[in-house]
């Protein structure tokens, strides 16, 4: 979704349980979030950091970035890079 501010505070509004994803976020989920916070290696901890969201939303910066065109792979199954 490409949003601006008052499209994403409707969003929020709507459903406050959202956790929000940047280009940079989807991109380097595995490496930035899954490895920073110990999940890749403590899996058990998945509920005590994302247990309170409902959704996603991926906020993307442009309409159809070019990487977006490969298949992404599985924050779990993906190597950082």
């Amino acid at each position: 979704m490409v949003a601006g501010q008052s499209r994403l505070h409707a969003i929020f509004e709507l459903e406050p349980g959202t956790y929000l994803l940047t280009d940079f976020l989807v991109r380097s989920f595995r490496c930035c979030v899954l490895a920073e916070l110990g999940l890749d290696s403590r899996p058990e901890l998945w509920p005590d950091y994302f247990g309170r969201y409902r959704r996603v939303v991926w906020r993307r910066h442009s309409p159809t970035p070019p990487w977006t065109r490969r298949p992404l792979r599985s924050p779990r199954s993906s190597a950082c890079r």
